[in-house]
């Protein structure tokens, strides 16, 4: 048996007439863990099926009697991997894992996808342990993104199960998300921004937290915690934009704010609650920004 590998499950090739191929035969000797002709293949072609001992394909023949093994990593296995791990893994935190999702603290100037440079769901295998129940996913994959200067909470779905029900869960607005921001000037009080982004309903709520004068009297800066009730391109850093009130560094819709921008973007994905899309229960997570957040309002100047 493959190292780092454990048993699942293992079952005798039941009497199928005229012999079967592979993916034939695991429906029928495991009917509990592979429902469809899919998931079988799947299995054979990621080699976790052994037939008396031997790696199988899903165009090989089996044998009335012959002894079936599904493997699948071990939990506790290094998990084998075509390259060294990604420096950038070191600046990932787990915050919550099962066998269905984790939840992961995105670093700042990080991309969640793309080409080139490494992203999150490049990492994501590096970072989360193997699922062990039917419909995992061969990786993990994100559920939801966070624009690359952004940091913070982030759902991965680790089944296709999950992903499949964290993606009505958001269609239905069940993932409640807390951000936490810096903007310019002095923001009072608490309410709603009811404006349309690209012709599309988007709806922001927020409350200020604190305000603060900044360094030799030039001007404020207020930490604000924002609830998007929609999820448009940029939503939460045009709508506070549009009132007056860009978020601290956010170069795109306040370009006059450059200085500020050394220190990247002020806004962290803080806190998501949301019911378990297999369990029910409710999962809620807080994540506090980086230090600079409060720190730097001291050393900020308006322009």
């Amino acid at each position: 048996m493959r190292r780092g590998y454990e048993v699942v499950e293992e079952a005798k090739v039941p009497a199928m007439e005229g012999g079967a191929r592979m993916p034939q035969a695991l429906l029928a000797a495991m009917p509990d863990r592979f429902e469809t002709m899919t998931a079988a293949r799947k299995a054979c072609r990621r080699c976790e099926i052994l037939v008396e001992g031997e790696t199988t394909r899903c165009g090989d023949r089996v044998k009335i009697g012959d002894t079936i093994r599904w493997i699948r990593r071990s939990s506790n296995a290094p998990r084998p991997m075509c390259r060294p791990e990604p420096p950038e893994t070191k600046l990932v935190e787990v915050a919550y894992e099962d066998d269905h999702l984790a939840v992961l603290v995105k670093p700042r100037g990080l991309a969640v996808q793309g080409r080139g440079k490494t992203t999150l769901q490049q990492l994501l295998p590096y970072l989360l342990q193997p699922a062990h129940v039917q419909g995992a996913l061969h990786r993990p994959h994100h559920v939801h993104r966070l624009d690359m200067p952004t940091g913070g909470l982030l759902i991965a779905a680790k089944t296709q199960a999950s992903i499949r029900e964290m993606g009505i869960l958001f269609h239905e607005r069940q993932v409640q998300k807390r951000y936490r921001a810096v903007v310019i000037g002095c923001l009072e009080g608490e309410g709603t921004i009811d404006r349309p982004l690209r012709g599309q309903e988007a709806q922001t709520t927020y409350r200020a937290v604190k305000q603060q004068r900044v360094g030799n009297g030039h001007g404020w800066r207020t930490i604000v915690d924002v609830w998007p009730a929609t999820g448009r391109y940029h939503q939460i850093r045009r709508h506070l934009a549009s009132i007056g009130h860009p978020i601290v560094g956010d170069d795109e819709y306040c370009p006059r704010q450059r200085h500020d921008s050394s220190n990247g973007l002020f806004l962290w994905a803080a806190e998501v609650v949301f019911p378990h899309p297999i369990t029910g229960r409710t999962v809620a997570l807080v994540s506090e920004p980086p230090p600079c957040f409060h720190e730097d309002l001291h050393d900020a100047h308006d322009t």
